[in-house]
């Protein structure tokens, strides 16, 4: 399968849709890659800082005046539900923001964009895995417990799983970049032109999380369902299942994310 001649980037992006200035006469120019990448990385940690500060348990107790952030708080089974909302709900926003900005054409609906942007690179659920290993021993008689106090356990927990929801909707770019590239051949770099072997790095990084996640998917999912069906402490086995799981999807997730964005966007340019 030959490739095609055009240059036009916009035939090595798997969706249909694109976010385009209105052909005014004017001439526009977007930012490079490296100042867009740049401000991903700057937000990441910019939101991994905030995050930590106000995961602290004695941070969420005194904000929630004690009604959150007791010690050995089980709250991390559905904590993940408001994280994944608030997600999904700024990616909503910014969608619908750059949807209703004029001076460019907009032939993608919302929900699109939005699903999009869930394949950004998060940084919280990796801040979450070290800081949850941090210990500090209190005074057994005082708090009711053996004294053990993870003050991030419950953090790390709730980011994690929440992590793990917005992969699994993230898969639905991932499927759609490999699927296309697939179906046109793209994987072989004598079908691209110049111009489209830019977006080798997407293909490549989107089949590279596809076959790592998946198998980290289903790795977890059976060791949480192995770990219920034992009674006892079940935060400090889930914690353990996050540890090995979390540390494995530092380069099967979390670098291929970062990799597909840095080819879409060398790819992209204007479109």
């Amino acid at each position: 399968m030959s490739g095609p001649t055009d240059t036009n980037t916009s035939l090595y992006i798997p969706w249909g849709w694109s976010v385009t200035p209105v052909d005014d006469g004017t001439h526009h120019t977007c930012p490079p890659p490296s100042a867009i990448l740049g401000t991903f990385a700057v937000v990441n940690a910019a939101v991994g800082i905030i995050s930590i500060i106000f995961g602290h348990r004695r941070v969420t107790k005194t904000l929630t005046c004690k009604l959150f952030g007791h010690m050995n708080s089980t709250s991390w089974m559905w904590m993940w539900i408001p994280i994944v909302g608030l997600q999904l709900g700024a990616n909503t926003l910014v969608a619908k923001i750059i949807h209703l900005t004029p001076g460019y054409e907009q032939n993608f609906k919302t929900w699109e964009l939005t699903l999009f942007f869930t394949a950004r690179p998060r940084i919280s659920w990796i801040l979450g895995l070290p800081l949850s290993h941090i210990l500090r021993h209190r005074s057994p008689r005082k708090y009711y417990h053996d004294g053990k106090d993870y003050a991030w356990r419950c953090f790390a927990l709730s980011q994690f799983i929440a992590e793990i929801v917005l992969q699994l909707i993230t898969a639905y770019t991932m499927g759609t970049t490999v699927a296309f590239a697939a179906r046109h051949g793209y994987y072989i770099l004598g079908n691209l032109t110049q111009e489209g072997q830019r977006a080798h790095m997407m293909y490549s990084a989107a089949l590279y999380w596809l076959c790592g996640q998946s198998v980290l998917l289903v790795v977890g999912i059976a060791a949480t369902v192995c770990s219920l069906r034992y009674t006892g402490d079940y935060s400090k086995r889930m914690h353990v299942i996050m540890t090995y799981v979390g540390v494995a999807m530092l380069p099967l997730s979390w670098m291929a994310t970062w990799l597909f964005w840095a080819g879409y966007v060398r790819l992209a340019g204007n479109q």
